[in-house]
């Protein structure tokens, strides 16, 4: 029934507990013809059984291995929650789900989970594959954490059962304008992006940001994620006179082509980036006079300054992260991953309210109020549903990244 996740613990295939909550259908309708007292009786006297949590993620596909390290914390967490008993002495027991990061097959791998009784989820990765997942999630009342980082999904009327544990493009959006605008009086500002779901949305914001403070970007440029050259978009923007760009980059992939573009160019203008550029990898597309200029979105709990070091207790999480093998050179990404937070919050809310059920613990999360989180100090209301304060966000250059004192998990950031 079991066989071993990335940590080499068990695992519950989606398949098997799908047929497992079958076969125990089949028996409470045994009992309930006449064996109930018997069958109530062993059950009672049987350890408590594991709760079940859906960990929705690429298994399988191009995306596995990316998408991998973003689910490490989750791993960190439960192994520091079933050390510490359990939620309410159950042990938390992930049951993977393969969603090939598709959104089309979001909705039939979040029925799946329903069908086999799992009414808690973490993941998927994405906000078009969120966004597809929370249509079923959202009707059926599971307690749902994802890894999206559109501001969209926080809309606690729209989705009131699902919880955003990382920072979204409003947050970056204003961290991103506070850097470029007030930080290094930029007026001539550019916007290159991925058509996403993310970079759709980090685009819209920063437009809304700039125009309260009387600023029209010199132009707006986008390229798909299949795209394999960004020249002529960035020549437009060279043209247009931008000063500095704003690389609306979700992945990796993404931010190595947008950089490959400048190069080409041999243009070298301040840029203000997102999740895509934290990785080591990028720091050997430019020359180093290029990549001093180049800063993302990070969250401040992971940063540094020259009088401001690094957390111990943050330290000693990058640590436990370093354990597992996948978050190499995916270091940044991993450690801002939601769901460590997401499940110590499940833990704390579901022994306050002595209960797992998704509709008793969404009124514990929803009057969440100051939880000292890995990412910040945390809190939630019924109409918001993004835990991270708008505080915990900043720009860290991410030249930094070779630093001694990063431990490859950690950025400097310019300012304190």
């Amino acid at each position: 029934m079991y066989r071993k996740n990335d940590s080499g613990t068990p695992a519950v295939t989606l398949e098997r507990l799908v047929t497992a909550a079958s076969n125990r259908r089949t028996i409470l309708r045994w009992a309930g013809a006449g064996s109930a007292g018997l069958w109530l009786g062993t059950a009672m006297a049987q350890p408590a059984q594991p709760l079940k949590i859906g960990m929705v993620r690429p298994l399988t596909g191009r995306f596995a291995s990316s998408y991998a390290p973003l689910f490490a914390p989750a791993r960190v967490a439960a192994e520091e929650i079933n050390a510490a008993g359990g939620l309410l002495g159950r042990k938390i027991e992930f049951v993977d789900a393969d969603d090939d990061g598709s959104p089309a097959k979001e909705p039939a791998v979040m029925r799946k989970l329903r069908e086999a009784g799992v009414n808690i989820v973490v993941g998927p990765v994405g906000t078009s594959q969120a966004v597809s997942a929370l249509q079923v999630s959202t009707a059926e009342k599971m307690l749902h954490g994802t890894g999206a980082y559109a501001v969209d999904v926080v809309d606690g009327n729209k989705y009131p059962y699902h919880y955003q544990f990382n920072y979204n493009t409003k947050q970056q959006s204003a961290a991103i304008v506070e850097m470029l605008v007030k930080g290094m009086s930029q007026q001539k500002i550019g916007i290159l992006h991925e058509v996403s779901g993310w970079g759709e949305s980090l685009a819209a914001q920063v437009i809304e940001r700039l125009k309260a403070l009387g600023i029209t970007p010199v132009g707006v440029e986008s390229f798909a994620l299949g795209a394999v050259d960004t020249r002529n978009q960035l020549r437009n923007l060279q043209r247009a006179g931008a000063t500095a760009l704003v690389a609306g980059c979700s992945i990796v992939p993404s931010a190595v082509l947008f950089l490959n573009g400048l190069k080409s160019l041999a243009w070298y203008p301040i840029v203000a980036g997102g999740n895509g550029f934290h990785s080591e990898t990028l720091l050997d597309v430019l020359p180093p006079e290029g990549t001093d200029k180049v800063y993302a979105t990070y969250l401040k709990n992971f940063s540094y300054t020259a009088s401001k070091p690094i957390g111990e207790r943050e330290a000693a999480y990058a640590r436990k992260l370093a354990a597992y093998p996948e978050v190499k050179g995916q270091e940044p990404n991993a450690v801002v991953s939601p769901f460590y937070d997401f499940l110590h919050v499940l833990k704390v809310v579901s022994e306050n309210l002595k209960s797992v059920d998704p509709v008793v613990l969404k009124r514990g999360f929803d009057t969440l109020k100051n939880y000292r989180g890995m990412s910040g100090t945390l809190s939630l209301s019924p109409e918001n549903h993004c835990a991270v304060p708008d505080e915990a966000v900043t720009l860290v250059k991410i030249a930094s990244a070779r630093d001694p004192r990063a431990m490859a998990f950690f950025r400097e950031r310019p300012f304190d």
